[in-house]
């Protein structure tokens, strides 16, 4: 093989050979360990492996190791005290220097042989605890093992049922069996039969037996004339599911192997209709923080389907109205903000809701800048992201690294770069606008086109998934896509390019993710508000005196706000008082906060204007005056000026 293959290659036929994927070996160690009911075999070879850990950690004097570790511990703190009060040149220093120097050594050499026989002392914990909470607890761990073993007896008997019942039903359609003849002429129905069933508690699973092994390789082992699409058809599905009174599905593997699924559970797909957040926590580790991790929700098997942002960058969010996009996209904030503290990840949150959505979050230490929630201020805001992105991109080309991850392996603690998370709702927000949308969207754009090497990532959501609101320059660098239940296949289309969204059932939560070739259907984890009020006050006790600007985006342009105050100068200044939205939003260009943002603000003016009589714009006042060519703005303080002079010149004459 050449040698410029250095990548990992499965060994030739090694996909015919039997295997134990690394997670499955973790989950069959896992219920190894676990403390359950023993045997008396399995009893007595624990006390004997116990007996074995024993003598090698009493040859090794572990105990009187752990007892010198606390001496040395001891000596090296006085020695170090005796080091720091004597004075410069002392003789006494020079000795005390030395002492403390020679037993961090020793402490060195007995804490690396400590490290050494940690697993095994930990091994003769784990086992000598097991031996004696199961000697306490013998009566009630033989009840509970008597019933899990009623348990799987049972669901062996139902296995067997099921696959008799989808048997049965291939025998008679004609196109899913073969008519066969004995010596006496009476024929028989040769009925396809499956290599394996897999139980799990929301499901069985069948796998068809469409070839096997004999003396000379492999043949078909499929009845004569029988071809595997007849066996899954929908009308066969049809006729199976009223066999067995429950969901009944064709799979396909990803070796294209063909699976019966038949479900357990009330749901239609064999996924649980409720996880919570809270238990899906319960298996984060430094692995899944590393890559800044979150969970999607819990996949067949009940096995929770994790992604990062380190791996995957830029999250892609669709479905209808109370289809579960702002659950999800809360449980990946939480994800985060609960194993990171502000110097490792900073949030931007764009909430076009009006700030209802994310208000939950509004106060978290986490947040980069205030929430975002009027549309004039989103441009300058992704405006402020790419100055940033920029930035990093020069601070990386000076220190030659070509990731954010690999800068911070090298750079002080004062100089690392926190992660940028961008959050938007409501991406539809922004269709219609003219320029200002163009504008919106190629900001974004750029973001997730360059955003991954400098840590900026993307997270945005929409409940109208169309071609316009989702542009394909968008969508094609948001590698994980997540979608709910979609009414029309054109929809699921739009945010996953194929039609598994319009095929889920509509069930708050469920969730079909889709990344590169792979397509899983996920049940979305519940998070509550509780659990929202419970992640942000720890934050806000373990994280105070947070910045609102790191010192690398001290000098970023900031946040330029268009209310009515700012409408009013800008029309006295640019266009002598005229109040046109249409000719102060030529005049602006780029630094336009869009025609329709400014025609908004002009009516309110207006109105405010005729309710009152007038209009304030900071000290001064202003009347809004209507003329051939439009509405005006008159200032009141030239009006005001000649009355006092009137007023003072009658006194004077009096």
């Amino acid at each position: 093989m050449s040698q410029a293959l250095s990548f990992d290659v499965p060994e030739p036929l090694a996909f015919l050979k039997d295997y134990i994927a690394d997670e499955n070996k973790m989950l069959l160690k896992r219920e190894a360990d676990r403390w359950r009911y023993l045997t008396w075999r399995e009893r007595l070879m624990i006390r004997g492996h116990v007996r074995r850990l024993a003598a090698v950690l009493k040859h090794e004097r572990y105990n009187e190791l752990i007892i010198l570790r606390a001496e040395l511990l001891e000596q090296f703190n006085a020695a170090r005290q005796t080091y720091e009060a004597s004075h410069d040149g002392d003789e006494q220093r020079a000795a005390a220097k030395a002492e403390y120097q020679r037993i961090k050594r020793l402490g060195h050499v007995v804490h690396a042989r400590l490290m050494q026989l940690k697993p095994v002392a930990s091994e003769y914990r784990h086992y000598t605890g097991w031996l004696d909470y199961e000697r306490k607890n013998r009566k009630v761990l033989k009840t509970e093992a008597k019933r899990e073993k009623m348990i799987r007896k049972n669901m062996r008997r139902e296995n067997k049922v099921l696959e008799k019942l989808i048997i049965g039903v291939w025998k008679r359609i004609p196109t899913c069996h073969y008519m066969e003849k004995n010596d006496k002429g009476r024929e028989r129905a040769i009925a396809p039969k499956f290599a394996r069933g897999t139980i799990l508690p929301d499901a069985h699973y069948f796998w068809l037996k469409v070839s096997s092994r004999w003396l000379f390789g492999w043949r078909p082992a499929l009845p004569y004339g029988v071809l595997p699409h007849n066996l899954i058809d929908e009308h066969v599905l049809d006729l199976m599911r009223a066999a067995t009174t429950r969901q009944v599905d064709a799979l396909h593997t990803d070796q294209r192997q063909i699976v019966i699924r038949v479900s357990r559970t009330d749901s239609p797909d064999a996924l649980p209709t409720k996880v919570r957040w809270i238990e899906a926590m319960s298996f984060y580790n430094d692995k899944l923080k590393a890559r800044y991790g979150y969970t999607v929700g819990v996949s067949e098997g009940r096995k929770f389907e994790w992604f990062g942002f380190v791996d995957n960058p830029h999250i892609l969010v669709g479905g209808k109205s109370q289809s579960g996009k702002s659950n999800l996209t809360n449980g990946i904030v939480a994800s985060l903000v609960s194993t990171h503290s502000p110097a490792e990840l900073r949030l931007v949150m764009i909430d076009m809701k009006g700030g209802i959505e994310y208000s939950h979050w509004g106060e978290l230490p986490h947040l980069l800048w205030e929430m975002v929630s009027e549309h004039s201020h989103v441009a300058p805001t992704l405006e402020r992201l790419i100055n940033v992105m920029q930035k990093r991109e020069a601070m990386l080309k000076n220190a030659r690294k070509k990731d954010i991850a690999a800068y911070n392996t090298t750079a002080g603690d004062d100089q690392q770069l926190p992660r940028i998370v961008l959050l938007i709702d409501e991406l539809n927000e922004f269709v219609g606008m003219g320029a200002e949308t163009e504008r919106i969207h190629t900001l974004i754009a750029r973001l997730t086109s360059k955003g991954r090497a400098v840590g900026i990532h993307v997270v945005a959501s929409t409940q109208y998934p169309e071609v316009k609101v989702v542009p394909g320059r968008i969508k094609t660098n948001m590698d994980v896509r997540v979608s709910g239940a979609m009414p029309t296949i054109v929809s699921s289309h739009v945010i996953l390019d194929n039609p598994e969204a319009a095929r889920i059932p509509a069930i708050p939560g469920r969730m079909v993710v889709s990344m590169g070739l792979r397509t899983i259907v996920v049940q979305a984890p519940l998070i509550t508000d509780e659990d929202i009020a419970m992640v942000v006050a720890s934050s806000n006790r373990l994280y105070t005196d947070v910045p609102n600007e790191l010192a690398e985006l001290a000098d970023a342009p900031q946040l330029v706000v268009w209310d009515e105050a700012r409408m009013i100068r800008a029309c006295m200044e640019l266009l002598e008082g005229h109040l046109g939205a249409q000719k102060l939003h030529q005049m602006l260009g780029s630094e336009s906060p869009g025609e329709r943002h400014l025609s908004k603000l002009v009516r309110g003016i207006r109105d405010r204007s005729e309710a009152l009589g007038y209009i304030e714009a900071g000290e001064a006042r202003y009347k809004v005056k209507k003329l051939k060519r439009g509405y005006y703005l008159e200032p009141l303080l030239a009006q005001t000026d000649s009355l006092a002079a009137q007023s003072a010149a009658g006194e004077a004459s009096d």
